[in-house]
């Protein structure tokens, strides 16, 4: 490295032209550009390689880093869940708890993975302490940093289950739903077949409790939670929800669908999965009720159409359809107007052509 410096210093003394007594400010500037590129030269020509570096770094190894890691304040976290981990296999629940307790007071961040475990384990030991609303708040603590957590959705579950509060029944059962579709691998095939047995039992406890606008309310709710959580992939578990509801309201003629009702949403939720589920049949007596709320909604009408056609109760449709041509639900747009021509002229011939009958103008 001595002769790399030595012939450095040589290019420096020899290879730079000497500056005039008078330089102008020009050769200055170039004295000065040449000076700073020669020694940025001699800097990464006398610096060693990677091969000379690799045997003076020592590694770090990852248990001493995840040790660093856990180490809050002073208090070794791992330490103290594992030493929570080890009372709790021997039944001493309470000093378990203590122990996850200790761990979390000293931790910074709860919201990472070593603290989302302590409160698993902590939550554990409280159900079996029978704790189990401290044990729910700890499971709501972990969902809320990890949707996906199975087994703070698990554990709240069976945290409501034994807790037998109504409150906290929707929740238990949502929990249980989104269990159920994740499937037996997430929880094994045993605590499957109990979180399915949660499921049903907090579901049909909660819905028998309610009536009217309350069970309204809930079961459009629970709809949008299916939705929310697997977008449409649950859209028939939301429409069984809504037809829970719908039906209660149907058997009950007291309870009329009111514009605006919970009952209304439903019904308005019920008919927009109908419709992109295809389901005509089923969405054709949906649109009756609803257009009996605002009959000279024509989106609704148009849709009632498009379900005629699809069904293939072609002269429902073409009736319906020149109504709207004719205003007598109000003048339709020229969008509207344009679509119910659409449906006279293909109904005129499937009336015509497939049915055989005269269709007057």
């Amino acid at each position: 490295s001595k002769s790399k410096i030595f012939s450095t210093r040589a290019v420096i003394m020899y290879a730079a032209p000497p500056m005039p007594r008078r330089a102008s400010r020009k050769s200055l500037m170039i004295h000065a550009v040449l000076f700073g590129a020669l020694i940025i030269a001699m800097f990464v020509w006398s610096t060693p390689g990677p091969s000379a570096l690799s045997g003076g770094i020592r590694r770090m190894p990852s248990q001493n880093l995840q040790r660093l890691l856990s180490l809050r304040g002073g208090v070794d976290l791992e330490a103290l869940k594992k030493r929570g981990n080890t009372l709790f296999q021997q039944g001493k629940f309470d000093q378990a708890k203590e122990a996850y307790t200790q761990a979390l007071g000293s931790a910074t961040d709860r919201t990472d993975e070593m603290s989302l475990a302590i409160l698993r384990n902590r939550a554990a030991a409280n159900m079996k302490l029978g704790l189990y609303k401290e044990a729910i708040n700890d499971c709501t603590e972990v969902l809320k940093a990890d949707k996906e957590c199975s087994k703070a959705k698990l554990r709240r579950a069976m945290a409501i289950d034994k807790m037998n509060d109504p409150s906290f029944y929707a929740m238990g059962y949502r929990d249980c739903r989104e269990l159920v579709h994740e499937g037996e691998g997430a929880v094994g095939v045993d605590t499957f077949r109990e979180v399915k047995r949660i499921e049903k039992r907090l579901r049909e406890t909660h819905l028998k409790s309610l009536k009217d606008e309350d069970l309204c309310k809930q079961c459009y709710d629970d709809a949008m939670h299916c939705i929310e959580y697997q977008n449409m992939n649950l859209i028939d578990w939301a429409i069984e929800d809504l037809t829970v509801a719908l039906d209660w309201i149907e058997q009950h003629k007291e309870n009329e669908f009111k514009n605006g009702s919970w009952a209304a949403k439903c019904l308005e939720r019920r008919v927009e999965y109908y419709k992109q589920t295809s389901n005509y049949d089923a969405l054709i007596p949906d649109l009756n009720y609803l257009l009996e709320l605002t009959p000279n909604d024509l989106k609704l009408r148009l849709l009632r159409c498009q379900a005629y056609e699809a069904c293939e109760r072609w002269q429902k449709c073409l009736k319906e359809a020149r109504n709207i041509v004719n205003s007598v639900y109000g003048p339709p747009d020229w969008r509207q107007n344009m679509d119910a021509e659409g449906f006279i002229k293909r109904m005129t011939f499937f009336v015509e052509k497939i049915a055989g009958k005269k269709v007057d103008k």
